[in-house]
């Protein structure tokens, strides 16, 4: 389920019209939201990360379920089986991941220390596009949790904004099997570039979260080939 329909999904279950979802989120999180905006997300416009928080926060599940990420799926599966659950059994479902992840404290961090740097292969393109050809990575430092990669670069750029910044790290799990709604690497006319794939009846297409970036159509005409789905 991509994310106009997720959207439209949540609202009507909750009971609330384009208006009074409107009013809802600005009153709670003083934001300036309007019916238009709400409509052209529930028809597949483009929305930023802000707003994608601000909705998740609302309807009480993880940012996963608004927007299609190489996690949702899971998410999804987890978070409907949550909901069939009485307040009692949905409270040892909280304690058992709590317990979790206390037990995997220690070996948690022993995984950053093992995994203190990464194999960076140059950089890609939120703008412009430029060329991605490094032939061997380089071993860069890095202080936080490292997720099952199969490559990092660096973003280049601004045209991913808010999600990503300019010189920013990210992971890449190669696949050329990508779904409508996710960040991709892609090869476009010989450059590299991260974007957001969309696939709906406007056609496919790479697409920037900077609005003040032009779609790229994926046609005749252009050389298109997807490297890999960001996953962190």
């Amino acid at each position: 389920m991509d994310f106009a329909e997720q959207l439209k999904k949540l609202r009507n279950k909750r009971q609330l019209s384009l208006d009074r979802l409107a009013q809802e989120l600005n009153q709670k999180y003083d934001s300036h939201i309007s019916k238009s905006m709400l409509s052209r997300w529930e028809h597949g416009g483009d929305i930023q990360m802000s707003y994608v928080r601000i909705l998740a926060d609302f309807f009480q599940i993880p940012p996963a379920l608004i927007i299609d990420d190489p996690a949702s799926q899971n998410w999804q599966e987890f978070y409907q089986e949550f909901q069939q659950l009485n307040p009692g059994q949905q409270e040892k479902v909280v304690q058992f991941a709590k317990n979790l992840r206390a037990d995997n404290k220690d070996e948690f961090a022993a995984h950053r220390r093992q995994n203190g740097s990464v194999e960076v292969y140059g950089a890609v393109s939120a703008g412009t596009g430029q060329y991605l050809s490094e032939p061997k990575p380089e071993s860069e430092a890095f202080d936080g949790p490292i997720p099952d990669y199969d490559f990092a670069v660096r973003v280049s750029g601004d045209s991913m904004l808010p999600l990503f910044s300019d010189q920013e790290l990210i992971f890449v799990k190669k696949t050329t099997a990508v779904r409508s709604g996710q960040i991709v690497i892609a090869n476009y006319d010989q450059q590299a570039y991260v974007k957001k794939y969309i696939d709906d009846k406007a056609g496919r297409r790479l697409v920037s979260l900077n609005a003040n970036y032009p779609d790229l159509p994926i046609e005749a005409g252009h050389e298109v080939s997807l490297l890999g789905v960001v996953i962190l």
